[in-house]
């Protein structure tokens, strides 16, 4: 049975300083079938900027929101992404096990 597709969906605003380190975090979950959609509020070029290195990795998705949305507006617009398998939120700066969404599944 193959693994089930998994969008880890990432908003982000004023994160620039741990969101390196968070998104580094993700990249070490070794499942299979994992995409990860970054969502930069309001035109944060900061935070952008310490995203697009991870962009090098084909699981990893960026959009940077012209306008503020605010936090509930900018986890919606990654929730529209969901359409298969399964979702879920990751915050900006959480850090966790290297098994942590294997564990979840």
């Amino acid at each position: 049975m193959s693994a089930p597709p998994v969008l880890v969906c990432v908003p982000a605003f004023r994160g620039a300083e741990m969101i390196g380190e968070t998104l580094r975090c993700i990249a070490r979950q070794g499942i299979p079938n994992l995409s990860v959609h970054i969502s930069v509020d309001g035109g944060d070029t900061e935070t952008a900027e310490a995203c697009r290195p991870f962009l090098a990795d084909p699981r990893f998705r960026l959009t940077v929101q012209e306008r503020r949305l605010d936090w509930a507006g900018n986890l919606n617009a990654l929730w529209a992404e969901a359409r298969e398998g399964y979702a879920m939120y990751w915050q900006q700066d959480d850090l966790a096990d290297d098994r942590y969404l294997e564990r979840l599944l």
